[in-house]
C-alpha cells in the first residue's frame, strides 16, 4: 500500500474503534469494549506509523538523490581536473582503514582544528535525520533551531509585551513614556557523545553494505536519546522545555486527565501564543486522550488521513515525547503553547573519530560521535504545563 492508502486504512480502523466506544456499554461489557478499542487503535497506529516511515524514507531518498546528484557533479568536475576522489569516497576509505589519518588529512579539507573529521554530507544527513526522527525536541520544524560556528555564549534578547497597550490620548496631551522591559536568555554549548561503536576489522574490510548509513544511524540515535531527554526535562544547559514552562492547570486526579483540563491548559496560554500552539505529552497520555469526548460527545482527538498533516487534539497539533512523564501524581504530564519559543542551538556539525589502537588486540575498530547542543525556553509564558493532582 502507498502512503495515502495506509492513512486511509488507519483512519477507517480508528473510526471503527471509536464506534466501539459509542455502542451500548454496560458495567459487564465495559472492560471487553475498552480492550477491543485498544487493540483496534494499536492496529491503526501501526498503519499510521508505517505511513510515517514510508514518508520519511521517501523524503530521505529524495534528499540522498540530491546529494548523489551533487556528488556526481563534483566527481565529473574532479575527473575533468584529474582528481577522481570525492570527500565521500575518501571518508569511506578512511572508515575501512584503507587510508591513514595522515593520508586522510592530505586528501580532504574536512579536518577541524583538533584533528576531528567533518562528516561528508551524506553521513551528516543520515545522523541528523536519525536524531530528528528519534526526538521531537531535535526537530527544527517544531522548535526554533539555530546553527553557530563556535560555542561562545549566545545572548537572546527577550521581551514580554502581551499585557501592554497603547493609550487613548486627549487633544494636545503629551503621550506618556512607556519603556520596553528587555530581558536576556543565554545559550551555551554542551557536548554530547554517542559512546563508541565497535566494529570488527573483518566486517570493515569485507562489508559490501553502506558503512556510512550503518554507523551514522547508530551514532545519531545514541546522541538523540540523551539530547532529547535533556532538552525535555534538563535543568540547565540545556534547560528542558518542561522545566522552563510555567504552571497552567492542576488536574483533579493524580492518574487521569479530562478533555476539559486539556482545553483549560490551552486557554491558560495567552492568545498571542495559542494561535501557534501545540500539545506535547508521552505515549501513555496519548492513549488515554484518544478515548476522550467533549461535552457534545465528539472525540477530542481527530486522526488525519492527509499526507504530511498530523492528527489534531481539540483543533491543535500535538507531538508525543517519550521523555515526558506519564499521568501520575504530581507529574507534569502535558505541555501546551508556542513550541517555537524553545530555541535549540547546534554548534558546527557532527564530529566522528576513528579509534584503532584501543581495540587493536581484538582486531577491531571503534567509532564515536560528538555533537554540541544547548536549548532554552526563551519565553516562559509561551508554554505552560498541566500538573497532575496529588
Amino acid at each position: 500500500m502507498n502512503i495515502k492508502e495506509l492513512r486511509a486504512q488507519s483512519l477507517d480502523i480508528a473510526n471503527k474503534a471509536h464506534a466501539v466506544l459509542t455502542s451500548e456499554i454496560t458495567d459487564e461489557n465495559r472492560s471487553e469494549k475498552e480492550a477491543e478499542f485498544d487493540r483496534m487503535m494499536i492496529d491503526s497506529d501501526n498503519l499510521s506509523n508505517q505511513a510515517d516511515r514510508l514518508e520519511a524514507v521517501e523524503a530521505r531518498q529524495s534528499a540522498m538523490s540530491e546529494i548523489e546528484t551533487r556528488s556526481e557533479t563534483r566527481t565529473s568536475e574532479n575527473r575533468a581536473s584529474g582528481n577522481v576522489e570525492t570527500a565521500e569516497a575518501t571518508f569511506d576509505q578512511y572508515l575501512r582503514g584503507e587510508i591513514s589519518e595522515r593520508e586522510y588529512r592530505a586528501h580532504s579539507t574536512g579536518v577541524d582544528a583538533k584533528g576531528g573529521y567533518l562528516v561528508p554530507t551524506s553521513m551528516a544527513s543520515q545522523i541528523v535525520a536519525s536524531m530528528k526522527e528519534y526526538g521531537p525536541m531535535l526537530d527544527g520544524g517544531i522548535v526554533t533551531e539555530i546553527n553557530t560556528g563556535t560555542g561562545n555564549p549566545f545572548d537572546i534578547p527577550t521581551v514580554d509585551e502581551t499585557n501592554e497597550m497603547g493609550n487613548k490620548k486627549a487633544e494636545n496631551a503629551q503621550a506618556p513614556e512607556q519603556d520596553i522591559a528587555f530581558g536576556k536568555k543565554q545559550l551555551g554549548a554542551q557536548t554530547f557523545d554517542s559512546g563508541y561503536v565497535q566494529v570488527s576489522n573483518e566486517l570493515l574490510q569485507d562489508s559490501a553494505f553502506n558503512l556510512e548509513a550503518f554507523i551514522g544511524a547508530a551514532l545519531g540515535e545514541r546522541i538523540a536519546r540523551k539530547a532529547n531527554l535533556e532538552l525535555t526535562i534538563g535543568t540547565a544547559s540545556p534547560q528542558g522545555i518542561v522545566t522552563g514552562s510555567t504552571e497552567g492547570v492542576v488536574a483533579t486526579a493524580g492518574d487521569a486527565l479530562t478533555s476539559d483540563e486539556l482545553l483549560a491548559l490551552a486557554y491558560s496560554v495567552n492568545g498571542a501564543y495559542r494561535r501557534n500552539g501545540s500539545f506535547m505529552f508521552a505515549d501513555a497520555t496519548e492513549l488515554s486522550v484518544r478515548k476522550m469526548k467533549d461535552g457534545n460527545g465528539q472525540y477530542v482527538w481527530q486522526p488525519s488521513m492527509q499526507v504530511g498533516r498530523p492528527s489534531t487534539l481539540l483543533g491543535f497539533n500535538y507531538y508525543t515525547n517519550a521523555d515526558m512523564a506519564a499521568p501520575e501524581a504530581g507529574a507534569k504530564a502535558a505541555i501546551f503553547g508556542d513550541l517555537s519559543k524553545y530555541w535549540l542551538r547546534r554548534v558546527q556539525g557532527i564530529t566522528i573519530k576513528r579509534l584503532e589502537e584501543v581495540f587493536a588486540l581484538s582486531n577491531a575498530t571503534a567509532f564515536v560521535g560528538f555533537a554540541r547542543l544547548d536549548g532554552i525556553l526563551t519565553d516562559a509564558q509561551a508554554v505552560k504545563h498541566l500538573k497532575m493532582g496529588a
